[in-house]
Parts: C-alpha cells; sequence; structure tokens
C-alpha cells in the first residue's frame, strides 16, 4: 500500500487539486516484489498458501507487524500531507487486531502509545463501525471450496452494501446518487449469490492505474 502510493504520488503528481483515500488492512501480511513473478500479494497469512507453516513460525510476529504498518501508515500521512492535497485514512479493522478479528494482540500499550498521532488520524474501522466487532454479527456470507482448508471458507469480507453502510456512517454529510445505490445493490447479490469454489470468479479487471513492475 505505501509503495504503490509512492508510485501514485510520482506518476500522476498528486497536488493539492487531489482528494486520495487509503483503507488499510489487517497488520499479518506478507507482500513482496520478485522480479519476472511481480507483486506476490497472497493476504493474510492465515488464509494462504504462499509462505509454508515452517515460515510462519519462525517469522510471523504481530508486534513487528504492528510496528511495520504503524510506520507506514506514518509514511503515508507525511507523503500526503507533503503533496497538499485532500485526504483520509481508513481501515478495515483496528491495527491491533490479531487475524482480522477483534481479539486484541497482548502487551503491544508501548507500541500504541508511541503512535497514538497515527492511530487517531485513521477512522474508525469496518469491523467496528459496521460489524459491532463481531464478523459474525452479518450472518449470510459467501462460502466456498478453497485451496488451504478442506471445509468451505466462510469469507468475512465486507459486501458491496457493506461498504456503502461503512461509508454512509462514516460520511454523514454525502447524500448518495441513486445510481450509486442501485449499482450497490445489484453486485451485492452477484456476491452473495456467486458460486466462488476454487477461486473461480475471484479475479477482477486488472484495468487500473499501472503498477511498477506489472
Amino acid at each position: 500500500m505505501f509503495q504503490a502510493l509512492m508510485e501514485a504520488i510520482i506518476r500522476h503528481k498528486i497536488n493539492k487539486d487531489d482528494l486520495v483515500m487509503i483503507m488499510f488492512t489487517n497488520i499479518t501480511r506478507e507482500d513482496r516484489f520478485i522480479k519476472n513473478k511481480g507483486w506476490i500479494t497472497p493476504g493474510n497469512l492465515y488464509h494462504q498458501t504462499e509462505y509454508s507453516q515452517e515460515f510462519l513460525k519462525k517469522h510471523l510476529c504481530h508486534h513487528g507487524y504492528l510496528m511495520r504498518d504503524l510506520n507506514l501508515a506514518q509514511g503515508c500521512k507525511l507523503a500526503l500531507e507533503n503533496t497538499g492535497c485532500d485526504y483520509d485514512l481508513l481501515s478495515m479493522v483496528p491495527f491491533d487486531s490479531e487475524q482480522s478479528n477483534e481479539k486484541k494482540i497482548d502487551h503491544v500499550d508501548y507500541i500504541l502509545q508511541f503512535y497514538k498521532n497515527i492511530i487517531e488520524s485513521v477512522r474508525p474501522s469496518v469491523l467496528d463501525v459496521v460489524f459491532n466487532n463481531d464478523w459474525e454479527s452479518r450472518p449470510h456470507r459467501p462460502e466456498y471450496f478453497v485451496r488451504w482448508q478442506k471445509e468451505k471458507f466462510k469469507d468475512s469480507h465486507p459486501t458491496p452494501a457493506e461498504h456503502l453502510e461503512f461509508l454512509q456512517h462514516t460520511y454523514t454529510n454525502i447524500e448518495f446518487s441513486k445510481s450509486t445505490l442501485e449499482f450497490v445493490n445489484t453486485y451485492n447479490e452477484v456476491v452473495l449469490s456467486k458460486n466462488f469454489d476454487n477461486d473461480s470468479g475471484l479475479t477482477f479487471s486488472k484495468n487500473l492505474s499501472p503498477r511498477l513492475g506489472n
């Protein structure tokens, strides 16, 4: 996310006329760039097959990931301020969520205190606002088979409608258009009814701003 922002600032010459919004994810991620492969982004380390259990046992440290990501969030904030643009920092879960869930990381008060200013600069999370700190509070979720477990995986990612709910709660001064609401409702039905077994249908359009190396 930090590297994508740096590239965007250089590529698009972000300035005072722009609005940049970033939503931080959970901290248990291990992304890297490898020549001839591009960006390796398996997502949450608890739900992936890129890194072995041996790697995770040796290198996964919530304290280290928390410090890393709060430093990167601070870097994002300073870089955005330097451009003079309008910006807002959002979050999917609180930084100290252990596995994208409501369980908190133990013994990190010293880290949270040190990074208090950047944490307070980030809006309350989707987990807080929409799910009341419990992903299971919204029972109807997509379920499908994945590579990393035998039983069907229950996807707790917010649906399009839940993303809209978060935006409506966060930006109470904005009235969303009828066409936006209809668009969200249409794709919300698609997400809740589609069969995503074996990750089919999870590849979305790549017609986005290009990344260096891709």
